[in-house]
């Protein structure tokens, strides 16, 4: 792939320069996303005794692990503080000097007959195997001034950014788990909270409805 700046390696916590173009990779498998699954996957390769190769977008593994700020209690076997505590734990158990990380890789198909992965630069490389663990991302509601006033205004995170919010008015927008864990959590510092919702019934668990019934400062709109 061009722009080899764009495709570093990471070991050890250092970032190089990769010595070997994507196309002349001896990888046995590449996975696709650096996120837990695609981590996970990297670490069941090493101990079967494969090459794996990372392809990440960007420009550090973890993906949505970056977005959690809140402690993590309901993972098997871990429990962290927040996920960059989380994925400290998960890169302790990958064997960076056996599994290659390209950072930057951005995949826009792939050929499965023809075991070939194609990039936005125009180029392609054939794999040996590939796994596909592209994970999920926070959806966005696509109007006008979303991505100008994100970090501004528009936030993702009530624990992260509970202190924009005090003393002001505020609007959660949605109806499952993180919007009314966001909503009861921003609730004590805002002026007001608004939660808004497209339908009459929240898919949101139990825990965080009945603590929203019990929350007479949080002003529904449904149907919305």
């Amino acid at each position: 792939m061009a722009q080899a700046a764009d495709k570093k390696s990471q070991r050890d916590g250092e970032m190089f320069e990769p010595d070997l173009k994507l196309a002349e990779t001896p990888a046995d498998v590449i996975i696709i996303g650096g996120g837990p699954a695609g981590i996970a996957a990297a670490i069941w390769c090493v101990d079967l005794g494969l090459k794996p190769m990372i392809l990440e977008q960007s420009d550090k593994l973890g993906g949505q692990l970056h977005h959690i700020f809140n402690p993590i209690t309901n993972y098997p076997g871990l429990r962290a503080a927040n996920g960059r505590e989380m994925l400290e734990k998960f890169l302790g158990s990958l064997d960076l000097q056996k599994t290659e990380v390209r950072f930057g890789a951005r995949v826009s198909g792939i050929v499965p007959d023809q075991h070939l992965i194609e990039f936005s630069s125009g180029e392609s490389i054939k794999a040996k195997a590939m796994i596909i663990a592209t994970g999920v991302r926070r959806r966005r509601l696509g109007i006008p001034g979303e991505e100008q006033f994100y970090g501004k205004g528009i936030m993702a995170s009530g624990v992260r950014d509970r202190g924009m919010v005090r003393e002001r008015r505020v609007a959660i927008i949605g109806g499952g788990d993180a919007a009314l864990e966001n909503a009861l959590i921003l609730s004590d510092a805002a002026s007001a909270t608004y939660l808004i919702h497209r339908s009459r019934v929240f898919r949101a668990r139990r825990e965080f409805t009945e603590a929203l019934g019990a929350a007479p400062n949080i002003e529904q709109f449904l149907e919305y």
